[in-house]
C-alpha cells in the first residue's frame, strides 16, 4: 500500500536487478499524464550513469540521452485521455515516441494497469523479467495506490500465467488507433512470456 505522497513506485519498478539494464518495457493506462510519464525515461537516464551531476548540467547531453531511453518504452493509453501540461516544454515532445494510442473494442474502454518490463544480464546473456500492476493510473492522481510487483525468469515449459499474460499482450498493437510497428525487443518479448516463470507471494 502506497500513501499519495510516495512517489516511489515507477523508480522502484524500473530498477533492474543487480547485474542488469532494463532492454524494454510495455505499460497500460486509461489515462496520462505527460509529467509523471517523463519521469519514467529520466530515471531509467540517471541510472545508465555515475555522474548524475554532470549530466544534469549538460541540457545537449541530457537530451539526447533521454531520446534513447524513449525507444525503449511503450505506453497504450485511452485515445482521448492524455493530460497535457498547462506549459509547453521541449522534453515533452520526447515522449510522442513512446505513447501509442488504442480504443477497445466494440466501444469499451481500455482501462487496464500494468507494466511489463524486461532486463538483460550486463554480462551473462540472461533475461529477467517484472510484472507490476498499479490500482492507479499513469497520472499524478494523490489517490492512496496498491501495486502488486513480481519478478520472473525465462523457463523451459508454458505456464497459465504466461499464456494469459501473452494473450493480453499480443493484442495491444491490434487496438492502436495509428499505425503501430512493434519493435525487435517487443516482439523477442512476446516470444518469451509464455515460458516466464512468475515469483509469486506465498
Amino acid at each position: 500500500m502506497l500513501s499519495p505522497n510516495n512517489r516511489a513506485l515507477y523508480t522502484e519498478a524500473l530498477t533492474p536487478p543487480g547485474g542488469y539494464l532494463l532492454d524494454t518495457a510495455i505499460a497500460a493506462t486509461f489515462s496520462m499524464n505527460l509529467n509523471t510519464l517523463l519521469s519514467v525515461p529520466l530515471q531509467l537516464v540517471m541510472q545508465s550513469t555515475e555522474d548524475r551531476d554532470e549530466l544534469m548540467k549538460d541540457p545537449i547531453t541530457l537530451y539526447e540521452a533521454l531520446q534513447r531511453a524513449t525507444t525503449r518504452v511503450h505506453v497504450f493509453a485511452q485515445q482521448g485521455r492524455i493530460q497535457a501540461p498547462r506549459q509547453h516544454h521541449l522534453l515533452y515532445s520526447l515522449l510522442e515516441p513512446m505513447i501509442v494510442e488504442v480504443m477497445a473494442p466494440n466501444g469499451g474502454a481500455f482501462h487496464p494497469k500494468l507494466w511489463l518490463l524486461r532486463f538483460f544480464e550486463e554480462t551473462g546473456g540472461g533475461v529477467a523479467y517484472r510484472l507490476m500492476l498499479p490500482s492507479k493510473n499513469l497520472t499524478s492522481d494523490k489517490s492512496w495506490d496498491v501495486a502488486l510487483t513480481l519478478d520472473g525468469s525465462l523457463g523451459d515449459t508454458e505456464n497459465s500465467i504466461g499464456v494469459d499474460l501473452a494473450a493480453f499482450i499480443e493484442k495491444l498493437p491490434g487496438l492502436a488507433v495509428n499505425e503501430f510497428n512493434p519493435s525487435n525487443e517487443l516482439l523477442s518479448m512476446l516470444g518469451e512470456l509464455r515460458n516466464i516463470s512468475w515469483q509469486l507471494p506465498e
